[in-house]
């Protein structure tokens, strides 16, 4: 049976009327992007970090100074200044040896006043074990099945932590359902209902700051003790050939414990209509056949403390020396909701189907060949 724990997050806001500034030029802004960007999250979360606090927050800006002019205690003991760390999409605050208690209150130079509980550390949870970490919104639960199913029984994933960005389509209690009826041995699921962020006509992923802070927040508090995480997004399958090493087992092997890969796009028939199916993932784009960057990590290795972003570390500048050769995943363009923005389908195909996609979705897919729970 999957032992599950579930992490509701509460974020802590600014006063009303502060707002946080824009970080792309108004000549680079989208004409909706004000409608998905996050003005007023002061953190997402506040974590015990041994003897200290770790808060999660979205890209600073000119929140950074709120930072340096509120005044925070615990459980109304008052906390010395914390150490500011900004990255390019969120920051890490930082205090050292707080007092016991349960309750984190901010106190604004308005006089405002705001309270959150404060986070365990449940790194034990998922100690020693290869760890998929997703995010999602709203992606079909049947698709999330079917992703973990094969995850699990071909790729090495022992468990999940899966983050939700506010679904719609379905309750967090349907989610639990389907995480832990998979053969993992644990999950972990953290519900995210905010902003995702603006996509611009400039550096358009700029101001998407809740993927990296959700990424880094599961990091402090669940995942630090993990043998292995592995950053995949449900559209996306993993090949592992029979026998060969899992992800896990080469960022075991990789001098400093990370590994990054490639995939390879491929689309659905242009005759039929959605929803697909993973299977339906047989035809080769006409461009950008080669799919973007996944990775693994040992978060125990030299590399785990680094900053995790979607597609690489933080600062990671010796990148090129990780790289797995070949392909090692399909990234299914027919499978998603459009919740991040932006669409997919629209590429040319090539008139013939790939016969070694076809196969792999007949013969090795997992719950093609009828292992699926």
């Amino acid at each position: 049976m999957t032992a599950l724990l579930r992490a509701d997050i509460e974020r802590v806001t600014v006063p009303e009327g502060t707002r946080r500034d824009r970080a792309v030029a108004p000549s680079g802004l989208s004409e909706t992007s004000h409608l998905r960007y996050d003005f007023d999250t002061f953190f997402y979360h506040a974590v015990r970090s041994g003897d200290g606090l770790v808060l999660i927050a979205p890209k600073l800006l000119n929140f950074r100074a709120l930072f340096k002019a509120a005044r925070f205690d615990v459980d109304g003991e008052q906390l010395g200044r914390p150490k500011v760390h900004s990255f390019y999409r969120h920051a890490i605050i930082r205090f050292k040896r707080i007092p016991p208690g349960t309750t984190l209150g901010v106190e604004f130079p308005d006089g405002t006043r705001r309270e959150t509980l404060i986070a365990p550390d449940e790194t034990d949870f998922l100690a020693g074990l290869n760890c998929q970490m997703t995010i999602s919104k709203d992606n079909n639960l049947e698709w999330i099945r079917q992703q973990l199913t094969h995850h699990v029984e071909n790729c090495g994933v022992e468990a999940v932590c899966y983050i939700d960005n506010g679904s719609t389509a379905y309750s967090l209690y349907e989610l639990e359902e389907v995480l832990t009826s998979v053969n993992l041995k644990k999950a972990v699921l953290i519900s995210m209902p905010f902003k995702w962020g603006a996509l611009n006509k400039t550096t358009p992923n700029r101001e998407l700051y809740l993927q990296t802070a959700a990424y880094n927040l599961a990091r402090l508090r669940f995942l630090s003790k993990a043998r292995g995480v592995l950053r995949i997004d449900t559209d996306e399958i993993m090949t592992t050939p029979k026998g060969a090493k899992t992800v896990f087992d080469e960022a075991q092997a990789a001098r400093l414990g990370f590994v990054f890969f490639y995939g390879s796009n491929r689309l659905p028939p242009p005759d039929k209509e959605g929803p697909f199916e993973f299977s339906d993932h047989v035809y080769t784009p006409t461009k950008h056949d080669l799919a973007v960057n996944n990775w693994c990590v040992n978060p125990q290795g030299v590399l785990g403390r680094f900053q995790w972003r979607c597609h690489n570390l933080e600062h990671n500048i010796l990148e090129k020396l990780q790289e797995l050769p070949g392909r090692h995943y399909y990234h299914c363009l027919g499978i998603g909701t459009g919740w991040k923005g932006g669409g997919r389908l629209e590429a040319a195909r090539l008139p013939d189907i790939d016969q070694t996609a076809q196969t792999f979705w007949t013969t090795s897919f997992i719950p093609a060949k009828g292992k699926a729970p």
